[in-house]
């Protein structure tokens, strides 16, 4: 976005803004990480009106200076008429035009906001409860292709907090709770921490009545809470946007800017200055599940159908080249581990984006209370492209197995570098997490394990020392959170 703001701060086709605006693209458009320039945030960009001046000035002037780069009115917006190429919106030469009229394909929201408790920026009564969006409903329902209408999602969100490391080394140990340990008012710190999370926390886990304590176990337990009821209310919306004709899905928002309840899928990053962080931030189970199923180019997911004993699944391909491969799809019993076929679905799909194969699955009822549903897609060459564990029910109404799990850190590296960790479970365990001060990240957290063992690599950053992993490191899942029942 350009330096502008509306209710006061909009621009002025004026000598000096136009200089200004010619230094700060010829200072940053060197820089490999932009991909874009944007007129302005939330000002919808149309010609001869108060927000016209985007176009006539602001953004032909930054096309002057950069005709190498894609360039957007406002977003969101609904697109150019004229000077840009139709299909890179990248500048032709000739003046920048919009329409005058006609819907903005672009979208912005749902934003799924904390409240519950009188943070800063506390919606008091908005989504409380929050609607935990379990089991998927409204998939597809749309003709698909880049042919097609469709829609470029630019902006969401969910609420959220960070892990026990990144946000107690802020606060005094008397603060060590959601609700800070203090009565309502201006010495109570978690007040001034932006975005509350009870109606998250309450909407995926049920039992609110901790949420007033403070202490290391209970904000542990909260913080994790929290970030994983993000983690599931983004992977159900975005698993929807996926069946539909939607081609662009950006969430805001990546990183927070400092440990507090914010809306990013990564902590805060900065080391040196306040203890507990990790360089470049700690991964979110949010961010994990990005790169292992929700933005995989490949993505499998399913529904209960309306017709009672069959399941609704989609196979999307965004990928630049076809895929072929198998789809299997089987549930996992809570209680035992056991784990039962449904079904295997050859694929063949044309390069994308835009592509979806649909199946109808005839199944004996499911049980979300006591099974979960996996999806798996692999290529025909044996990779696994897409790794897809599917509630049908919130956490709170499943009856988990009082599972045990243990980890083992390897003595020294591997001859890449990583440090492998063993992580065992007696019963099937539910988003399993782990957690340390060391500097680097995991291969896979926040994961679904059946009883038995796995392997993971510790990834080391700049910072890491072994023995800070071995001291550090600590494990959670669901089942210690939850009433199991076994």
């Amino acid at each position: 976005d350009m330096q502008y703001a509306q209710q006061g701060h909009s621009p002025q086709n004026s000598t000096e803004q136009d200089r200004e605006l010619r230094h700060q693209i010829r200072r940053l458009s060197h820089h490999p990480a932009i991909v874009m320039w944007d007129g302005c945030n939330e000002c919808h960009v149309i010609m001869n009106t108060s927000t016209g001046i985007y176009a006539s000035f602001v953004m032909t002037v930054v096309a002057q200076e950069d005709r190498s780069r894609v360039v957007w009115p406002s977003c969101p917006a609904s697109g150019w008429t004229g000077g840009v190429n139709t299909l890179t919106s990248i500048p032709n030469g000739k003046p920048l035009t919009t329409p005058v009229g006609g819907p903005r394909f672009e979208t912005h929201g749902p934003y799924d906001w904390g409240s519950g408790f009188p943070a800063i920026n506390g919606h008091q009564g908005e989504n409380d409860p929050l609607n935990p969006l379990i089991p998927l409903s409204s998939l597809g329902g749309e003709p698909v292709g880049v042919d097609k209408p469709n829609v470029f999602a630019s902006e969401f969100g969910c609420t959220v907090m960070s892990s026990f490391e990144s946000m107690s080394p802020t606060l005094d140990q008397a603060h060590w709770g959601i609700h800070g340990g203090e009565p309502v008012g201006p010495n109570n710190p978690m007040m001034q921490r932006n975005h509350p999370c009870d109606n998250i926390i309450v909407g995926y886990f049920g039992n609110s009545s901790d949420l007033g304590q403070v202490g290391v176990k209970v904000f542990q337990k909260n913080l994790w809470q929290c970030m994983i009821g993000q983690a599931l209310n983004m992977k159900q919306r975005i698993e929807v946007r996926r069946s539909k004709n939607q081609f662009g899905i950006i969430v805001w928002q990546f990183n927070e800017i400092w440990p507090t309840g914010g809306w990013g899928s990564i902590e805060y990053g900065t080391t040196g200055w306040t203890s507990g962080q990790v360089v470049g931030g700690r991964w979110k189970p949010l961010q994990y599940w990005f790169s292992k199923t929700i933005y995989t180019d490949v993505m499998a997911t399913c529904s209960p159908s309306t017709v009672a004993g069959n399941l609704t699944c989609f196979v999307a391909n965004d990928g630049a080249r076809p895929f072929t491969g198998t789809l299997a799809i089987s549930t996992v019993v809570f209680a035992t581990g056991v784990v039962r076929s449904i079904a295997s679905q050859e694929l063949n799909m044309p390069a994308g984006a835009g592509v979806k194969q649909w199946f109808t699955l005839p199944t004996s009822p499911i049980d979300g209370a006591s099974e979960i549903l996996h999806a798996v897609v692999q290529s025909t060459a044996g990779k696994t492209v897409n790794d897809n564990w599917i509630p049908l029910t919130s956490p709170k109404n499943m009856k988990l197995a009082a599972a045990t799990v243990t980890f083992a850190v390897a003595s020294a590296a591997g001859i890449d570098g990583t440090i492998a960790v063993t992580v065992s479970a007696n019963y099937f365990a539910l988003y399993v997490t782990l957690t340390t001060l060391a500097q680097g990240r995991f291969s896979d957290n926040a994961f679904c394990m059946p009883p038995g063992n796995i392997t993971l690599s510790f990834l080391p950053f700049d910072g890491f020392e072994l023995a800070e992993l071995r001291s550090s490191l600590r494990i959670e899942h669901a089942a210690m959170y939850v009433s199991p029942v076994v």
